[in-house]
């Protein structure tokens, strides 16, 4: 999956000619900072559609005036489109450092450390008082930006949840503060992805390979911790990791696995998508196809029914209810044969709110399975007769074959059957339904 997300974003971004330019909803401006008394610049990238009525995770990143930028940025805007919907529309900061090494020194520089209080007590709070924001951050950081993350999420006031941590080293022993933050942390959930490169210099994937042994020996359950070894070497590793990266931060975001049943998603999903994220969320019908597949599977009429329950009263049809047909198509799947008659003549009664194709799909599979298995066939007939009726004049010749079909193979109402053979004899075209040595064969009968 993360290979067909990849190539979709190069293909997009090689469509794009301009996409290391700023686009339209790209803001560059500066904030003035009375703890590092100097002026600082940001680049600000809000989602499509960016609304004040919706609250948005912001993800920020370090070296905002180099590449890592317009790489979060492709993959921001790629990951939450709605077809891909694997992160939720988020806001980019990039941070553009004054003076770079000394700002991401955060263990033993004194800029370092007047730079975490700039970022908590004026760049976090000037983001949530200008956007909609909904109190989850992630901070994005290669390099010098991996290591000073870490002094990041173990400092007193940290107001980030994510971390995204690329090549990091320990150019100062962080060792034991990670290891006391790992064993103590018990505030709201926290993600943390390091990636190390195969390529990148020794003492970079030991810093890695450490912070990974410090979250083993502790395993806490406040914190989702991974890491994962790519291709690359110190540069290129942004671009290979960050997508895994961001999907791992967002990873309880629509991850539907996550539900072991409709009535688990039903009553925990809205919750934890809030927990996790601070965003309030619309159901999506889509999300229960899994949840429907294994109640079929499973012939579980009362989840059915529990899901339907859910499904109208939440209008996720279209804007509107679960219809008869699919609902027929539904009870047919679970071999429900009397409940499938049912709710195909209740799509009959109500015709006029019915899409005559996925009726007459429906009818041509199901009717007369449904009414062989029910020893219902005296019937079935009549429920043709009336399908007839009420389906658009081009289903009449198909319909009439149907009729005909099963009248003279079951041998019921016979005489309906002979007065249908007679009408598709006459009214004959080729059709993909029948032919003329079909309807020879049912004289025969």
């Amino acid at each position: 999956m993360y290979k067909t997300i990849l190539l979709v974003l190069i293909t997009c971004l090689t469509l794009d000619s301009a996409s290391a330019q700023l686009s339209s909803r790209t803001t560059e401006l500066t904030i003035s900072s009375k703890i590092l008394g100097d002026e600082r610049k940001l680049k600000i990238h809000l989602p499509k559609n960016y609304s004040e009525e919706k609250s948005y995770p912001v993800i920020y990143t370090t070296d905002g005036g180099f590449d890592n930028y317009e790489i979060a940025q492709g993959y921001i805007d790629i990951l939450s489109i709605p077809s891909a919907d694997v992160l939720p529309p988020s806001i980019l900061v990039g941070i553009i450092h004054n003076d770079r090494s000394n700002e991401l020194r955060a263990f033993g520089s004194y800029k370092g450390r007047q730079f975490i209080q700039h970022i908590e007590q004026e760049l976090v709070p000037f983001i949530d008082s200008t956007y909609s924001t909904s109190g989850f951050n992630t901070m994005i950081g290669h390099s010098d930006g991996a290591e000073f993350n870490h002094y990041l999420m173990t400092s007193k006031n940290n107001s980030f949840r994510g971390f995204v941590s690329m090549s990091t080293a320990f150019n100062e022993d962080m060792k034991p503060a990670i290891a006391q933050f790992y064993a103590n942390y018990a505030g709201d959930h926290i993600y943390h992805f390091i990636a190390n490169g195969t390529r990148d210099i020794a003492p970079r994937k030991a810093a890695g390979n450490s912070i990974d042994s410090l979250y083993q020996l502790t395993s806490n359950k406040n914190i989702s911790f991974k890491k994962q070894t790519f291709k690359a070497d110190h540069q290129s590793l942004t671009s290979v990791s960050l997508l895994v990266g961001l999907q791992f931060i967002f990873q309880d975001y629509r991850n539907l696995e996550n539900y072991t049943s409709i009535i688990d998603f039903r009553e925990n999903y809205m919750n934890t998508i809030n927990d996790n994220y601070g965003i309030d969320l619309e159901y999506n019908f889509a999300d229960l196809d899994q949840f429907l597949i294994d109640i079929i599977a499973r012939k579980d009429v009362d989840e059915y029914h529990y899901w339907v329950e859910f499904v109208n009263e939440n209008n996720l049809v279209y804007g509107g209810k679960m219809d008869y047909v699919s609902m027929a198509w539904n009870y047919f799947d679970m071999e429900l044969y009397g409940k499938t008659i049912e709710f195909m003549n209740k799509a009959i009664e109500e015709f006029d709110a019915i899409n005559p194709i996925a009726f007459y799909n429906l009818l041509a599979r199901a009717s007369s399975e449904a009414y062989i298995n029910e020893n219902r066939t005296s019937e079935a007939v009549t429920f043709l007769e009336r399908s007839r009726a009420v389906l658009p004049e081009r289903y009449y010749l198909n319909m009439s074959y149907r009729i005909a079909n099963f009248s003279l193979t079951n041998g019921v109402d016979t005489q309906k059957g002979r007065d249908a053979l007679e009408y598709c004899k006459i009214h004959f075209k080729k059709n993909r339904l029948f032919s003329m040595d079909d309807l020879r064969a049912l004289e025969q009968k």
